[in-house]
């Protein structure tokens, strides 16, 4: 079976480096594929610099 969902960045808290998975604000835990892996890292890095630069 497979399984795909989208995920809304605005929701987005934490991603397990480690385990490959996402941690959204209600919680929930999604998985990121092995093919998605390295790309969703290199914009979730990204991502937490933009967010750390003083507006």
């Amino acid at each position: 079976m497979h399984r795909s969902c989208i995920i809304n960045s605005e929701y987005l808290i934490d991603y397990s480096f480690v385990n490959g998975y996402v941690i959204l604000s209600n919680t929930i835990k999604a998985s990121i594929s092995r093919r998605c892996k390295n790309q969703f890292k290199m914009y979730y890095v990204q991502r937490k610099k933009r967010m750390a630069k003083p507006q």
